[in-house]
């Protein structure tokens, strides 16, 4: 998901340099890196709970 995020991101930026402003760019790489960030934490932190509490023994 995270992938196909950036390269919609990149095509759109790619497509659009000299019509977008570059705020937007910078604007649209940050909430990119943003949403990659917090994807990757979740699953780390998801990955953690897991690890701490094995359901398996009771």
């Amino acid at each position: 998901m995270t992938a196909t995020l950036a390269v919609i991101l990149w095509r759109l930026i790619a497509r659009g340099l000299d019509t977008f402003h570059p705020g937007v760019i910078w604007t649209a790489l940050f909430f990119g890196a943003l949403v990659a960030t917090a994807t990757l934490a979740g699953q780390w932190w998801e990955r953690r709970q897991r690890r701490r509490r094995p359901r398996g023994r009771r």
